[in-house]
């Protein structure tokens, strides 16, 4: 990803990469094309949001839709 997200943004998930045997997620197919708020960002670069229960891993491919210094979370004061 060219932009480093930032909670509060607006994803939306383009792909989920192959684990290291090439096999693919298994979840891809629910989660492409969802959208949803970044609530948390943990230490490995992991994004978590209201997309669901999986992680994007830095590895994955999304898009941040939203336009800079626009806000979709709750409170700014998460960031």
């Amino acid at each position: 990803m060219d932009a480093q997200p930032k909670i509060g943004q607006k994803i939306k998930i383009i792909s989920l990469s192959p684990n290291p045997n090439g096999i693919p997620d298994p979840a891809e197919k629910e989660y492409i094309g969802k959208t949803g708020i970044i609530n948390y960002i943990d230490d490995a670069g992991t994004i978590w949001g209201t997309w669901g229960g999986i992680g994007i891993l830095p590895c994955d491919n999304y898009e941040i839709i939203n336009k800079e210094g626009e806000w979709y979370g709750e409170s700014e004061n998460n960031q």
